[in-house]
């Protein structure tokens, strides 16, 4: 999924509230979805485990997958840009409505359908501060060499989320366009944090073993 972020609204500063069940971790699948976005996908019958609401939602939301946008290069990342920031990368937390019971249905013809968290990447120097960030970006050259390739696995998502659990957490709230994996205007709605999430060079340049980063201007 990519978003086309254009209008915003910033009157209602409600908190987001997500709940998590964090005894045991979520199943699902690593993979490369639509011009090699690394995504986790969430199995069905984890789905309800992670829920969402608060800010201008008025029901609640199941986690359907994550993933990261990776800018490989400067000039990619301005064609991306949000209110003028520029970002090596982002990573999007993509909701469902429940009563839709699958993001599959909820992406087809549902205006209330879809919410995404946005979180801007930064990079730091500090690569001990996320292990979940750690291991997906070791597996990012494994799935690049073929765009079937799958990995099985489970993960603690306690760890991307755990910058919304500040009732604090700042935010801008939009009405995005999707373009990817079909069209739809002011189809989602988008809650951009405010706070940035970290990660290192290391796992960054992990991240750039994707095979559409063949140029990289960054300087890490």
């Amino acid at each position: 999924m990519h978003l086309d972020v254009k209008r915003v609204n910033t009157e209602s500063q409600a908190p987001l509230q997500i709940k998590t069940d964090t005894e045991t971790g979520l199943s699902g699948y690593f993979f490369n979805f639509h011009d090699h976005k690394p995504t986790f996908k969430i199995d069905s019958k984890d789905q309800a485990r992670v829920s969402l609401t608060g800010g201008m939602l008025n029901a609640t939301y199941m986690m359907d997958q994550f993933h990261f946008h990776v800018y490989c290069t400067r000039a990619e990342a301005e064609e991306n840009t949000l209110d003028g920031t520029q970002v090596p990368g982002e990573l999007h937390l993509v909701f469902f409505r429940d009563k839709y019971q699958s993001y599959s249905t909820a992406v087809h013809g549902f205006q209330d359908g879809l919410a995404v968290i946005s979180f801007y990447l930064e990079v730091g120097e500090d690569e001990s501060n996320n292990h979940l960030i750690a291991k997906f970006s070791s597996l990012v050259d494994y799935i690049s060499h073929d765009e079937n390739r799958k990995m099985s696995t489970t993960v603690s998502v306690k760890q991307l989320t755990a910058l919304l659990e500040n009732k604090h957490a700042q935010y801008d709230a939009y009405r995005g366009n999707l373009v990817e994996p079909v069209q739809c205007k002011e189809c989602v709605d988008v809650f951009v944090m405010k706070e940035r999430f970290t990660i290192s060079v290391k796992q960054m340049t992990e991240f750039r073993k994707a095979p559409h980063c063949v140029e990289n201007d960054w300087a890490f």
